[in-house]
């Protein structure tokens, strides 16, 4: 009888044994399977993350081409001057400017420069006998044009004992992109091919056979 006891005994410290071990792998298998419910919710996150990044990104480079493009037209109508001699300008840089350049230009004399604002460069003076740098701008394109093609004919200005120069005055990254273009285009300028530069930094080649 007392062994019958024991075995009674022994037979329910086991089914106690088995019933809290299928309790804990029951707890085990819900927090699995919510786990997976929260890998899947992370995973289809990361891709509406993804997603929404990649969208992003796009936005910022058109908006940034954008940004560029409008930078750009801002200065179509900017020539920078290189070169004129510090303290000339005297109290009046539009007024220097467009004796300089009627004085160093063949400009027709009925045609109407219109430089709406002429400034020194945003930087530090120079010192007096050190060159000039300024932005002339003027109302209409096609009059900063005239003036380039006459700088460019004339090629060499000098001014006292200092050399003048005009140029475009591009947005910084517009002028890295034509840097990109000065490999190509001595290369051209060799073959005697004829090329067209953009102000949207792209170059047309003319190609005959």
């Amino acid at each position: 009888a007392k062994l019958q006891q024991n075995i009674d005994h022994l037979g329910h410290e086991i089914n106690g044994k088995l019933h809290s071990i299928a309790t804990e792998v029951q707890s085990l298998a819900e927090r699995v399977d919510e786990a997976e419910a929260r890998v899947h919710q992370v995973e289809n996150w990361k891709w509406e993350a993804t997603e929404a990044l990649c969208f992003c990104i796009e936005q910022q480079r058109k908006t940034q081409l954008k940004v560029l493009d409008l930078e750009s037209r801002s200065r179509r109508n900017n020539v920078r001057v290189f070169g004129v001699p510090e303290g000339q300008e005297g109290n009046s840089t539009t007024k220097v400017a467009t004796l300089l350049l009627r004085s160093q230009q063949q400009l027709p004399e009925d045609l109407d420069l219109k430089i709406q604002r002429a400034h020194r460069t945003l930087a530090s003076k120079p010192l007096p006998d050190s060159p000039l740098r300024a932005f002339l701008n003027f109302l209409e394109f096609s009059t900063k044009e005239k003036i380039l093609r006459e700088v460019w004919k004339k090629g060499k200005i000098q001014i006292g004992g200092f050399r003048l120069y005009r140029a475009s005055n591009y947005a910084p990254e517009m002028v890295k992109k034509r840097r990109e273009y000065i490999a190509i285009k001595k290369e051209l300028k060799e073959k005697k091919s004829e090329r067209q530069q953009n102000y949207s930094s792209s170059t047309a080649i003319h190609y005959t056979t």
